[in-house]
C-alpha cells in the first residue's frame, strides 16, 4: 500500500496487517484481519508475489485497510478544522459555516461531515479559560491512536499479533515504546522468534542488533531505508531486554551504562 509502512502474514487461516499510514494529518494506525479460502502455512507474505491462494484475500484486506484509513481521515480532519476555529482561523469558521448550511441543504457529504464535527466538539468541549490560564495546545490526536494501537498490540495474546504491532509500532513510538516495552513481562526467546519469523529474510540483521544493543557504534553500517529499520528493531528490542535485567535483584546500573554507574559510585 502505497503511503503505509506495513507487516503482512498469515496465522491460523487468516491473513493479516498490520501497519501505519502516513497521512496529511498524521500517523494512522490499522490492522486487518480477512479469512483464507485454502490451506496456507503461517509465516509473512510477500506481498509484490504473493501465493495464488492469498492473492484475492490480500486484495479485500487491502480495501479494508483502505477503508479504516479513510475514516480515521475524515475523523482527523474534522478534530483540524474544530481546533482551527477555535484558534481563530477564519477559513475553518467558514469551512464550518459551510457544512452546517450544506447539511440543512440535504446534501449527504455534508450531513457526513456535519456528524464528525459534532461528535468531535461533544467528546473534546472547549477548555475552560480565565485570563492568566489561557490552556494548552491540545495532545496529538495521531499520538493518541498509536498509543492506543501500541498498548494494544503489547496485550496482544497471540505471539504472532504481538511481534507484528512491536515490528510495526516500535520503530515509531522509539524511546517511549522502549521503555513500555520494558514494563511489559519478561522478553523470552519466545518473543525473538515471533519476531524472525515474521522479518522472514532480514532476521540474521534483527539478532546482530539485538545482541549489540549496547553498543550503538556497531550499528551504523546498515545502508537502505529497510535495513536501519531493521536494525533499530534489534537495538530497541535489546535495549527493553537490558533496561529489564537492571531491575532484577542485585543489578548494576554499570551493566546497562557505564557513565551513569560511574557518577554514581558503583
Amino acid at each position: 500500500m502505497k503511503g503505509a509502512r506495513a507487516i503482512t502474514y498469515c496465522r491460523d487461516g487468516a491473513l493479516r496487517i498490520f501497519g501505519v499510514y502516513n497521512s496529511s494529518l498524521g500517523k494512522i494506525p490499522f490492522a486487518v484481519k480477512v479469512r483464507l479460502e485454502g490451506d496456507v502455512p503461517d509465516g509473512p507474505v510477500d506481498v509484490a508475489n504473493p501465493p495464488e491462494v492469498v492473492e484475492s484475500a490480500l486484495t479485500r484486506a487491502e480495501r479494508g485497510a483502505m477503508a479504516q484509513i479513510n475514516a480515521e481521515e475524515m475523523k482527523l480532519g474534522a478534530a483540524d478544522i474544530v481546533e482551527r476555529a477555535r484558534a481563530g482561523d477564519q477559513v475553518a469558521m467558514a469551512t464550518l459555516q459551510l457544512v452546517g448550511q450544506e447539511s440543512q441543504k440535504g446534501n449527504s457529504r455534508a450531513k457526513r461531515a456535519h456528524k464528525l464535527l459534532s461528535s468531535y466538539i461533544k467528546k473534546n468541549p472547549p477548555p475552560a479559560v480565565s485570563f492568566g490560564r489561557e490552556g494548552v495546545r491540545p495532545l496529538d490526536r495521531t499520538n493518541v491512536a498509536l498509543n492506543a494501537s501500541f498498548a494494544k498490540s503489547l496485550a496482544a495474546a497471540d505471539m504472532s499479533d504481538w511481534a507484528a504491532g512491536i515490528i510495526t509500532f516500535l520503530p515509531i513510538m522509539q524511546w517511549a515504546g522502549i521503555v513500555r516495552l520494558s514494563h511489559g513481562p519478561t522478553l523470552k526467546d519466545e518473543h525473538h522468534q515471533a519476531i524472525a519469523t515474521l522479518l522472514g529474510r532480514k532476521s540474521g540483521l534483527y539478532d546482530y542488533a539485538v545482541a549489540n544493543a549496547h553498543s550503538p557504534k556497531a550499528l551504523t553500517g546498515a545502508t537502505s531505508k529497510k535495513a536501519r529499520q531493521t536494525v533499530y528493531l534489534g537495538y530497541a528490542i535489546g535495549t527493553a531486554m537490558r533496561l529489564q535485567d537492571v531491575r532484577r535483584p542485585n543489578s548494576r546500573i554499570s551493566d546497562f551504562d557505564q557513565t551513569t554507574g560511574w557518577e554514581l559510585g558503583e
